[in-house]
């Protein structure tokens, strides 16, 4: 049998309910994950700081995170942008491209 070794949700839609309250659910699943040493990590287009207020209300702020569509990856929200273990940035030229369009 082939055990669990990482959960990955969504955050828009998915865990937040329509009106953006966190599903009620979702504090007895991480409690259940967390007793059975299954992070959970969340990605989102958000960026690190947009996912915080989440992150500490389900209490699972240790768990890498993934942000900007998966462009920054981080260890944990207390992380630094240093700290990524992936990141995607745009090439200056590339960036340069986009503001003037």
């Amino acid at each position: 049998m082939t055990r669990i070794k990482l959960a990955m949700s969504d955050i828009d839609g998915t865990i937040l309910t329509p009106d953006l309250a966190i599903d009620p659910g979702l504090a007895d699943i991480v409690k259940k994950l967390r007793q059975q040493n299954i992070p959970l990590v969340l990605n989102s287009a958000r960026s690190p700081q947009g996912m915080a207020k989440i992150l500490h209300k389900i209490d699972n702020s240790e768990n890498p995170i993934a942000c900007f569509n998966g462009a920054l990856i981080l260890p944990n929200l207390d992380a630094d942008f240093a700290d990524a273990i992936y990141s995607l940035s745009l090439d200056i030229k590339e960036a340069k491209q986009l503001v003037s369009i």
